[in-house]
């Protein structure tokens, strides 16, 4: 196996199980999750590369083949690129979007992190709706209470 033991970020390969290697009927519904300054730069930019690599950006809800509910599915944004399995800003805001389009309150986005446990290292998140378990309000996390895991003394300087 490529993975390493306890690694936090390991490149992309094509060796491992990706989306890439997905049949189309694995793909449920094709999105797309771009951010309002990502739709202003295809407006605005007079350089079209950067326009016609954002309109060609592919997000898809696809199969999971271990759910937990019968919604519960994987979004997979920019499938097309070999992303890691790891996050960042951008990827959080084009992600935050699935909560517009679902319109709908029990929507519970996930995501794990190679460290976590995860064994698929292409960009990916899990979605289910709290709708398919029955007497379920929140997520077990959501109300378990915060414990502090260990402590340190870096300190955030963004005082926000």
């Amino acid at each position: 196996m490529l993975f390493e033991n306890n690694g936090v970020y390991i490149n992309y390969s094509d060796e491992l199980f990706n989306f890439h290697k997905l049949e189309d009927a694995e793909k449920l519904i094709k999105i797309d999750l771009d951010n309002q300054e990502i739709y202003q730069d295809k407006e605005d930019n007079e350089d079209n590369n950067l326009s016609e690599e954002i309109m060609n950006k592919h997000d898809y809800i696809t199969l999971n083949y271990f759910p937990l509910s019968v919604t519960h599915t994987n979004l997979t944004i920019n499938i097309d690129q070999k992303f890691p399995q790891v996050l960042s800003d951008e990827f959080i805001q084009q992600v935050l979007q699935i909560f517009t389009l679902a319109n709908n309150p029990t929507l519970r986005c996930g995501y794990d992190s190679l460290g976590g446990g995860c064994i698929i290292n292409h960009l990916h998140f899990e979605i289910l709706f709290l709708d398919d378990f029955s007497d379920l309000k929140k997520m077990p996390i959501e109300v378990s209470p915060a414990t502090e895991i260990f402590s340190t003394k870096f300190v955030n300087l963004n005082p926000e």
